[in-house]
């Protein structure tokens, strides 16, 4: 409107000057009247009222059309803030963020129920008062002095009313309009079921192995105590015969260091084993077992052969139970093929380190017990130990 007035005013005031002049002036024959030259003037003014009134039009036009285009962004921020705070809100994340000083600026609400603080009483002060990992650094404030986020790092925070509750934080770094850094963001998963999850299995597993463990121990006693009591039986028939008195002495003194041999490997089990500077060659003692079973081997039509790498240093190590573990090695492939085959025992020293490899044709390990084959009295025979 000050564009129209403007125009106005200089228009008057034009006509003002022009009439003085014609009134002063008599008009000279033969020039352009003045009439005519107000004509023109006034038809140019109302081409220009004319333009500018058309020109106001399309600015309101345009205006209107900004001013609903704002509007619907508006509503659509406004959408996307209320869509963002209901994630926030309603995950089942804990989320924390702080800014470049430390102090807390967000809190959801499972971190509320989580950690046991609402976000007025937390809000502009600092996150290591409320937030205390028991061991390790705090990963927020880490990720936010170096910049290095974290991902899924297990933690344990105490929460409020010295609770302890564990939890797998990832951090990263929150950024502002302009591209600076604002702060930084923790989100936590609660691990509480999982971990209790994590136990009943454990204690699952515990329970099972005891079970394989008492299976074992009642195989071990099982068979000795057996033979003993069969022969305990017949001692009073036959307690008149020499050469039974004799057999039964030498059996059950058999049976009975059996025994004893079962209980003192129950208790090397148990404890540490102390070797009190024994040595073994491995050599010897593979050379020493493959001789016990050749001929159980040759009657299976098994075919044993060595190679054994010479001059290998002796071991620190009990030589009796090192040749216990190695003769357990043959029997069981042995016993893999029933129906024969071969079985090849190689040594090699390589890197300081001495590789024994035991290589059969039998049927193998299934996939499903290569977990448990190092389990204590863990087998697959029926009625083995």
């Amino acid at each position: 409107m000050p564009l129209f007035t403007g125009v106005i005013n200089g228009v008057r005031g034009f006509f003002r000057r022009e009439t003085v002049q014609a009134k002063a002036v008599p008009e000279p024959v033969g020039d352009v009247s003045v009439r005519q030259k107000l004509a023109e003037i006034l038809d140019n003014y109302k081409q220009v009222s004319a333009q500018l009134r058309d020109e106001r039009r399309l600015l309101e036009t345009a205006l209107q059309k900004v001013s609903g285009d704002l509007r619907e962004k508006v509503s659509e921020l406004h959408a996307l803030k209320t869509l963002m705070q209901n994630v926030l809100q309603n995950i089942s994340s804990a989320i924390i963020a702080v800014d470049l000083e430390g102090r807390v600026t967000l809190l959801n609400k499972a971190a509320e129920e989580k950690i046991g603080y609402t976000l007025d009483e937390v809000r502009g002060r600092p996150y290591a008062d409320f937030f205390t990992p028991l061991h390790g650094d705090c990963k927020v404030t880490c990720t936010l002095r170096s910049g290095v986020p974290f991902c899924y790092e297990e933690t344990v925070l105490r929460c409020r009313h010295a609770e302890e509750r564990p939890f797998a934080v990832s951090t990263t770094l929150l950024y502002a309009s302009d591209g600076s850094i604002a702060g930084a963001m923790g989100i936590f998963e609660d691990l509480t079921r999982f971990k209790q999850l994590e136990q009943r299995v454990r204690r699952s597993e515990e329970v099972s192995s005891l079970g394989a463990l008492v299976a074992g121990l009642a195989h071990g006693i099982k068979n000795p105590l057996g033979i003993i009591s069969g022969y305990v039986q017949l001692l009073p028939e036959r307690y008149d015969d020499p050469g039974f008195r004799d057999h039964f002495v030498k059996t059950v003194s058999t049976e009975i260091d059996k025994l004893v041999a079962f209980t003192r490997r129950l208790l090397d089990f148990g404890q540490p084993v102390v070797t009190a500077g024994d040595r073994a060659d491995i050599n010897s003692l593979l050379r020493s077992h493959i001789l016990l079973v050749s001929e159980q081997a040759r009657r299976q039509g098994i075919d044993i052969r060595v190679d054994l790498e010479d001059s290998l240093p002796p071991l620190r190590c009990s030589a009796e139970q090192l040749g216990n573990v190695l003769l357990d090695f043959v029997v069981n492939a042995m016993q893999a093929m029933p129906a024969g085959g071969k079985l090849e025992v190689i040594t090699r020293r390589e890197n300081g380190n001495i590789h024994v490899l035991f290589r059969d044709t039998g049927s193998g390990i299934p996939p499903e017990h290569m977990e448990k084959i190092f389990n204590p009295f863990f087998t697959t025979k029926k009625g083995g130990s």
